[in-house]
């Protein structure tokens, strides 16, 4: 993989590590292979974010006004007529093409593509207000060096970082001409400290700084980051099956797509819901250890409810895909109101074959009463979940103590 300059790399290593590396392509290319679309596109269908990175370096000390047009020109006005054209070069595909011509994931119908175009121009010194706002063929987020680094950062899900995104520019539309003084950081300071939305009617021609560097040292700010750590296990969970599936190890589906479609609503788990689901899948994973537990079902507060499950490792790929299928359907019946179900299963104790992995999908937006009935009896006759405990618990955000 190529980058123009480190700059790229940096952009691309943060969505990496954010959005992983399944969703994140470095210098896609146009359908015919040749040219380059952007400089990092990341793909989680609906949403396509696409960045173009502008670097040149301001010196003001030197024909100022000229150093700031030029600055303007070269590092925002380029990086803007990109990602329209970007834009432009989705509409003519149906797939991702890799920076090596290969093919990458299938794009989303265009009628249902939600895209989001960032201009990272950098080399400004936070000398030069950027203002995000539509250019003339769509919103156009301008981002520098600082701010791309806090929000890929802050927001290191795609769920929370595309929901900023569209929270950003209705804020645009209801409030023009609102300047912001110290960047960007102090707009997403007031987001994140109100419930991730911003206050209805309470901005006023200017937003002054300081909000940043307050939200930050808030002691219940620190208690959120500590109380975040657990939820990255989630994201090693994500890590390993993505290797799996780029890999071309994993037998859930035939292609690449297939594969994907499990992970992605994974991925589209925001943090704090990770932070729910891995407290959830590491009790389960201590429980399993110590034969207490062969299955469990774990219910996301983002609607999607998940199986999890430690099979025996005499069982062979066929046994264990019927079983964790099975546990899915039965999970369906269960949360009557919740219509996809993600089984994971992962033996935890090393099987002749190694540590199998296999996913399922199950998704129903109806359920019927011949499918409740089928469930209850298949309930009945396996034993799977035949008491099922739903372990109801609290958390907040950000925590009191």
């Amino acid at each position: 993989m190529s980058f123009q300059n480190n700059t790229e790399r940096f952009v691309y290593e943060l969505c990496r590590q954010s959005f992983l590396s399944l969703w994140s392509y470095a210098n896609p290319r146009r359908c015919s292979g040749q040219k380059e679309l952007c400089d990092v596109l990341v793909l989680c269908e609906p949403e396509i974010v696409l960045f173009s990175v502008k670097s040149y370096e301001l010196n003001p000390l030197n024909a100022p006004m000229v150093s700031l047009q030029r600055w303007q020109r070269k590092a925002v006005e380029d990086s803007i007529r990109q990602l329209y054209g970007a834009e432009r070069g989705l509409e003519q595909t149906t797939h991702v093409t890799r920076f090596d011509g290969t093919q990458g994931l299938p794009l989303p119908a265009i009628l249902d593509r939600r895209i989001h175009r960032i201009s990272v121009s950098l080399g400004g010194k936070g000398l030069i207000p950027i203002i995000s706002r539509d250019f003339g063929r769509g919103f156009v987020h301008v981002f520098d060096e600082e701010f791309v680094y806090i929000a890929l950062k802050e927001l290191n899900t795609v769920t929370d970082f595309v929901h900023y995104l569209a929270a950003r520019e209705n804020l645009a539309t209801e409030s023009p001409g609102l300047m912001i003084e110290g960047g960007e950081k102090e707009l997403l300071a007031i987001y994140l400290f109100n419930g991730r939305q911003f206050p209805k009617d309470a901005f006023s021609s200017r937003i002054n700084s300081g909000n940043w560097e307050s939200f930050v040292q808030n002691p219940a700010y620190q208690r959120r980051v500590d109380a975040d750590r657990i939820s990255y296990s989630w994201d090693e969970l994500l890590n390993y099956l993505c290797q799996k599936i780029l890999g071309g190890v994993m037998e859930f589906g035939n292609t690449l797509s297939e594969n994907e479609q499990v992970v992605r609503i994974m991925a589209r788990e925001p943090r704090f819901e990770r932070r729910v689901l891995s407290q959830s899948l590491l009790d389960f994973w201590e429980l399993a250890r110590n034969g207490q537990l062969t299955a469990r079902i774990a219910p996301s507060p983002s609607g999607v409810v998940y199986v999890f499950f430690n099979p025996p490792p005499h069982y062979n790929r066929d046994t264990r895909i019927s079983e964790l299928g099975c546990r899915c359907f039965i999970a369906r019946n269960e949360f009557r109101n919740h219509s996809t179900i993600v089984g994971i299963g992962y033996n935890l104790d090393r099987a002749p074959q190694g540590h199998a992995t296999d996913l399922c999908l199950l998704s129903f937006e109806e359920w019927t009463p011949e499918q409740a009935e089928h469930a209850e009896n298949m309930k009945r006759e396996l034993g799977f979940f035949s008491s099922p405990q739903i372990k109801n618990v609290h958390f907040d955000e950000y925590p009191q103590k």
